[in-house]
C-alpha cells in the first residue's frame, strides 16, 4: 500500500490514493490505526498524502479568490478580534472600552 500510495502522489493522481486508501480501510487497515502507523514506509506515505491533500485545499481556495470574499472574511476577523480582546482583559479595563 505505501508504494501504490507514494506512487499515487508522486503522479498527482489523488483518485489513485484515495483508491489505496479505501483498500486500505476495505482489508481493516485503517490509516490512522496503529497497524498502519508501525509500517514506517506506509506512515510516510500516508503522511505526504495528508499534506498532499492540504496543497490540493488550499490550491482550490486560491482559484476560488475574489476579492468580495475576501473583504467578507476581514470583516469577520474583525468583528472576532475585537471580541476576542475584550474577552482576555481584566473585568475592570473590559468595562472600560467603549461599545460599538
Amino acid at each position: 500500500w505505501g508504494i501504490l500510495l507514494r506512487t499515487a502522489i508522486l503522479n498527482d493522481d489523488l483518485d489513485a490514493a484515495d483508491w489505496v486508501l479505501q483498500d486500505m480501510r476495505e482489508n481493516g487497515c485503517d490509516p490512522d490505526s496503529p497497524r498502519a502507523q508501525a509500517v514506517p514506509f506506509l506512515k510516510r506515505a500516508i503522511s505526504s498524502w495528508r499534506a498532499r491533500q492540504k496543497d490540493a485545499q488550499l490550491q482550490t481556495a486560491w482559484e476560488s479568490y475574489s476579492p468580495s470574499s475576501l473583504t467578507a472574511f476581514e470583516s469577520f476577523q474583525n468583528r472576532e478580534g475585537s471580541t476576542k480582546s475584550e474577552s482576555t482583559l481584566p473585568v475592570s479595563a473590559a468595562s472600560e472600552l467603549p461599545r460599538g
